[in-house]
Formats: structure tokens, sequence, C-alpha cells
């Protein structure tokens, strides 16, 4: 009964993990979103120095233009990270009990 009641309550976090992300992620998209045009590639090469001041126009496009998109990645593998750490660990409890029967 107390173990249906801890992974109920584990499901319960991760939902609401979640949910606060994806509030979040929506939140800063709206706030931030330019329109991007087809002609972005010409911009960025003409461009990309002066509005940025980085010489290496890749690192200028990663972490200048695309700040939110490696952000979110990264908060996108941290979830999908800790969902594989929780479905896995019911599953090495029952794997223990079944080797100790």
């Amino acid at each position: 009964m107390k173990k249906n009641m801890n992974n109920q309550i584990r499901r319960i976090i991760i939902l609401l993990f979640v949910i606060i992300i994806s509030i979040f992620a929506i939140f800063l998209h709206e706030t931030y979103s330019e329109n991007m045009y087809p002609d972005a590639y010409h911009t960025y090469i003409e461009r990309g120095y002066e509005e940025t001041k980085v010489r290496n126009l890749v690192s200028a496009i990663y972490l200048n233009y695309r700040v939110f998109d490696t952000i979110f990645e990264t908060i996108l593998l941290a979830i999908s990270v800790t969902a594989v750490v929780y479905f896995a660990a019911p599953w090495e409890i029952h794997k223990e009990d079944e080797d100790e029967s």
C-alpha cells in the first residue's frame, strides 16, 4: 500500500514538474519569439559579426541567436533522463524482489 502511495506521489511530482516547465517554455516563446524569414541565412552572413561581435559565426548563431533552442534542448534532455530514471526504478525493485524469491 505504501509503495503505491509513493509511486502516485512520484507521478504527481513528475507531472507537476513537466507542466511547470511547459508553461515556462510557452511564456518564453511568446515573450521572445521572432519571425524567421527564408533569407535568414544571408542576414546571418551579412550582419552576424556586427550584431554579435563574435568572429566565429557558428558560435554567434548557436549562443546568441539560438540560445533559447539550446536552453530548451537541455531542459528536454533533463526531463527525458528523469523519466528514464523514474520508470527504471520500479523495474529494478521488482527485479530484486523476484531474485530474492
